[in-house]
């Protein structure tokens, strides 16, 4: 799996939170 690069993003690397 992708590196967490931040919070917001999810394990699959799609971000879950939109800002």
């Amino acid at each position: 799996p992708p590196i967490l690069d931040c919070p917001f993003v999810s394990y699959r690397g799609i971000s879950e939170v939109e800002e």
